[in-house]
């Protein structure tokens, strides 16, 4: 049996490898650390996932497992859609968000 926290670097490291690999290769801070949301999101999901009590998590997902695969594909869609379209072009060329991101944000 693995401690709470193997899991939680497991999960993070499955969660952000992409960020992590491309941060590395491009020489810049992996985005998840410059969101303000990636990092609380994980940790939310992670202790619904392996801390919830009573299981609610577990039986409201069993209960709505076809919605939620549904509209979790549509959101992976638009997510991806957005990932090839604004964050990679721009941070594999640009660098925008990592270096300028004060000067990028005042400018939109």
């Amino acid at each position: 049996k693995k401690t709470w926290y193997e899991s939680l670097i497991s999960c993070m490291i499955i969660l952000f490898g992409g960020a992590i690999t491309t941060g590395l290769i491009l020489g810049q801070v992996p985005s998840y650390l410059l969101s303000n949301d990636a990092v609380p999101s994980l940790l939310i999901i992670w202790w619904l996932t392996f801390c919830s009590p009573f299981d609610i998590y577990w039986k409201f997902i069993n209960k709505y497992e076809k919605i939620i695969i549904t509209i979790s594909h549509f959101i992976h869609t638009i997510a991806s859609g957005l990932a090839i379209t604004s964050w990679g072009v721009d941070k594999a060329l640009n660098n925008v968000y990592h270096l300028n991101s004060h000067e990028y944000a005042n400018s939109v």
